[in-house]
């Protein structure tokens, strides 16, 4: 059987997808369901059942989210909850730890802080669910959609027009290949260039064809490419992108150190507000 509808997949290494998507008005979301796979960029509460450090289910996470601290990395909400929004659905996805009946019809995430496309990636900081497990998640929500539809085929059509997004890829670099001395990435796959940024755009630069070749050999899905880092250095202010290396720097030096020993909780109001970049509602 050919289906009409075409399943819409987003591909950001690091960022958001929602410049593709309009303020929605009251009334059924653009499409019937939406999930999520990714880091802690979209991490909900995943990581909150697992024994790892790669958590973030206390203050001062969570001090600008109704509901306080739910294991997002981020003072209020996360990108993923901003495209709920945006898709016009009225809560935002369950994370797959939680997830029970009907909750799973429109959508899931299955994010897990710290992991990777590397099966390897984020272990050395305990359990984390990687990409591939990620996967193996949704296969698993399917059969379940497809018990509670009761129909294989009319739930293949329901799912053809669900929006699903991936955001993942940094950790890799972060969590595995900066770090030799837990993993041989480094060492099997090359030596480092002039700077992370340039590792990473290579990586992105290779990601394109593959998108192309996706919309080509899969004809009945629609693969998107977002290129964060441009979209990110084209709107910034002038002046940014050297306040925000500095910044950056001082995150880096304390995740390295988080890695290796492990990550103290964030405390204190100085600490909060050199989160410039978070969620604020007012």
């Amino acid at each position: 059987m050919t289906f009409v509808a075409k399943q819409w997949v987003f591909l950001p290494v690091v960022g958001v997808v929602i410049l593709f998507l309009q303020p929605f008005a009251l009334g059924n979301p653009q499409v019937p369901c939406y999930f999520i796979f990714g880091d802690s960029q979209d991490d909900n509460g995943n990581n909150n059942y697992l024994n790892t450090t790669a958590k973030a289910n206390y203050p001062p996470y969570g001090i600008d989210f109704p509901e306080g601290p739910t294991g997002r990395f981020t003072n209020g909400r996360n990108q993923a909850d901003f495209i709920a929004e945006l898709l016009g659905f009225e809560g935002y996805m369950p994370p797959f730890a939680k997830i029970k009946g009907q909750h799973i019809t429109k959508g899931v995430n299955y994010a897990s802080a710290a992991s990777g496309i590397l099966d390897q990636t984020g272990r050395q900081l305990g359990d984390i669910v990687s990409l591939n497990q990620q996967l193996q998640n949704h296969r698993r929500v399917t059969s379940q959609l497809a018990r509670l539809i009761g129909n294989e085929a009319a739930t293949k059509e329901y799912l053809a027009k669900c929006l699903y997004t991936f955001a993942i890829g940094s950790n890799d670099y972060i969590d595995s290949y900066l770090l030799p001395e837990y993993y041989p990435t480094s060492r099997l796959h090359g030596t480092c260039v002039d700077s992370l940024n340039s590792e990473v755009q290579l990586f992105n630069e290779e990601l394109k064809p593959l998108v192309d070749e996706l919309n080509t050999e899969l004809s009945s899905a629609h693969f998107i490419y977002v290129n964060v880092t441009a979209i990110t250095l084209n709107t910034m202010p002038a002046g940014a992108p050297e306040q925000l290396s500095e910044l950056g720097g001082a995150f880096v030096r304390a995740a390295l150190s988080g890695v290796r020993g492990h990550i103290p909780p964030l405390r204190g109001p100085d600490t909060y507000t050199s989160f410039r970049l978070y969620d604020r509602r007012s």
